[in-house]
C-alpha cells in the first residue's frame, strides 16, 4: 500500500480530541455511550496513520526537548507555545521530563519552529530569588499548586522554574512580589511545610530586609557578629527556657538539634546567620516568663548570664556594651532583701531563684492575693491563666517557712523605720 499525506482537511490528529468517558476515561468499553465518541475518533486517527505510512501518533520528547532547549535560548515558554499553538504545560512538562512524549501534532508544530537568530520577549535573569521565595513560601504551607494562582502561571511552570539557574524578567519580577504578600500568612497545605522543613528550606524569617534577594547573602553561613543571637539565648535560658524548649518552638520553621542550641548558648561556637531573625521573636515574647527548665535557670545563675530585666538599661544590640549583671547567685539560696523587693513589685519572676520565688508567693497568697494576682504580679507567664496555673503549682508544693518568716520579719523591720521616719522632724531626718 503507497503512503499518502494527510492533509489539513483529511487530517483526523487535527480535530478536537472529544472529552474522555466520566466512568472509563481513555479506555473505551464496548457498550458504554459516552466512550463511543473517543472510541470513533480514535479509531479514525489510526486508519489515517496506517494510510500514511506512520507507525505512531508520538512523537518522542527526546526528539523534542532539544530543539525546545534551542528556542529558549532566545524566547521565553509562553511565547514558544502561544506561537506553535500547543499549551505552556506541555512544554513545561517536556523539559522537566514529566511527559515523555507528545501527541504528533503538537510534536510537529514545537518541530516546526524555526530557532530565531535574535531573543524574542524578556532577557533572563538569575534565578536564585525565584529558588528562594518558593520554598521559603513551602516553609509557610504554601505549595506550588497554591502559588500558581497567585502567580498567573501554571503549577508546572513553577516546578519548571525550581530545575533551572535562569528565569525570565516577566517571572523574577512577579515571584518578587510574594514575601510583602505571604508575610505574616499561612498557606493551606499542612504537608508543605513539613516537606519543606526536611529538606532544610528556610522560610521568610531567616531572610532579614532584603537579604533574600542579596546573591552573596548566605543565611547558613556563620554569623559574622554572633553576640546577637547568643545575647537572646541566654537571656532566654535565664528565665528558664532551655534548648528543648527552643528545638520545640523552632520545629515548624527549621530542624535544628538540642546540641546545637546548647553550643550556641553555653559556647562560643559559630552561630549561623539565620539564628538570630529566628530567636529575636522568642526573646521579645517569652524571655520576661518563668520558662519549664529550671536547670536551665539555674546554670544561666552559676555562669552570670544576662538576664531580658539586665539588658534593660543597654542595648543589646550593641557590640561592645554588657548587660547589668550582678554577681553570679547560688540557685538554692533565697536572699531576704531580694525577697522583699519582689513582695514590693520591684522584681519578677526570673529574678528570683526557685527557693524565692516558693517563699514570696507562699507569703503574698497569705497577705490574701489569689494565685491570678501573684502570677500577674510577678509576671509569671505570658497569659493570665497560665500564671495563676503556674502559681498554683508551687502552691500546692512545699515551702519553707524560714524563708517565709525573713520576708515577715524584713517587712515589719522596713515599716518601723518609715514610721519612725515619718515621726521625726524634717531637720533631724535630714
Amino acid at each position: 500500500m503507497t503512503a499518502t499525506a494527510l492533509t489539513p482537511a483529511s487530517d483526523p490528529l487535527k480535530e478536537r480530541c472529544p472529552p474522555a468517558c466520566p466512568d472509563h476515561g481513555r479506555t473505551p468499553r464496548a457498550g458504554c455511550g459516552p466512550c463511543q465518541p473517543y472510541n470513533r475518533w480514535r479509531q479514525r486517527v489510526r486508519r489515517a496513520l496506517q494510510r500514511a505510512g506512520i507507525e505512531s501518533s508520538m512523537v518522542p520528547g527526546s526528539e523534542l526537548v532539544p530543539h525546545l532547549e534551542k528556542l529558549q535560548k532566545f524566547m521565553t515558554v509562553p511565547v514558544i507555545a502561544e506561537r506553535a499553538g500547543v499549551s505552556s504545560q506541555v512544554i513545561y512538562d517536556l523539559l522537566s521530563g514529566k511527559r515523555q512524549n507528545s501527541h504528533r501534532h503538537v510534536g510537529e508544530a514545537l518541530l516546526g519552529m524555526p530557532v530565531p537568530t535574535r531573543a524574542v520577549g524578556l532577557a533572563t535573569v538569575p534565578a536564585f530569588a525565584t529558588h528562594r521565595i518558593i520554598r521559603a513560601a513551602a516553609c509557610a504551607n504554601y505549595s506550588r499548586a497554591a502559588l500558581a494562582p497567585m502567580l498567573g502561571w501554571e503549577k508546572t511552570a513553577l516546578t519548571y522554574w525550581m530545575t533551572v539557574d535562569r528565569v525570565t524578567g516577566d517571572v523574577d519580577a512577579c515571584v518578587r512580589r510574594l514575601p510583602a504578600k505571604l508575610a505574616g500568612t499561612e498557606g493551606p497545605d499542612r504537608q508543605t511545610r513539613t516537606r519543606a522543613v526536611n529538606n532544610g528550606w528556610l522560610p521568610f524569617e531567616a531572610w532579614p530586609g532584603d537579604t533574600i534577594f542579596d546573591p552573596d547573602y548566605d543565611p547558613r553561613s556563620a554569623d559574622p557578629e554572633p553576640f546577637h543571637a547568643r545575647r537572646r539565648l541566654r537571656a532566654l535560658a535565664y528565665s528558664g527556657h532551655g534548648a528543648d524548649w527552643v528545638v520545640e518552638q523552632l520545629a515548624t520553621k527549621i530542624r535544628v538539634t538540642e546540641r546545637d542550641v546548647r553550643n550556641w548558648t553555653r559556647r562560643e561556637d559559630p552561630i549561623p546567620r539565620f539564628v538570630w531573625p529566628l530567636v529575636d521573636p522568642l526573646y521579645q515574647q517569652y524571655a520576661r516568663y518563668i520558662g519549664p527548665d529550671q536547670a536551665t535557670a539555674d546554670h544561666a545563675r552559676v555562669h552570670d548570664y544576662a538576664s531580658v530585666v539586665d539588658w534593660s538599661e543597654a542595648n543589646i544590640d550593641h557590640p561592645t556594651r554588657s548587660g547589668f549583671r550582678p554577681a553570679p547567685r547560688d540557685p538554692a539560696g533565697a536572699d531576704p532583701i531580694i525577697m522583699h523587693a519582689a513582695f514590693a513589685g520591684a522584681l519578677i519572676a526570673i529574678q528570683l531563684t526557685a527557693p524565692e520565688r516558693s517563699a514570696v508567693v507562699h507569703y503574698l497568697a497569705r497577705q490574701g492575693r489569689t494565685p491570678a494576682v501573684i502570677g500577674e504580679r510577678l509576671k509569671w507567664a505570658p497569659t493570665r491563666a497560665a500564671s495563676a496555673r503556674a502559681v498554683a503549682a508551687v502552691l500546692a508544693g512545699p515551702r519553707n517557712e524560714h524563708h517565709i518568716g525573713q520576708i515577715r520579719r524584713l517587712a515589719v523591720e522596713l515599716a518601723a523605720q518609715q514610721r519612725e521616719v515619718r515621726g521625726t522632724p524634717a531637720s533631724v531626718a535630714a
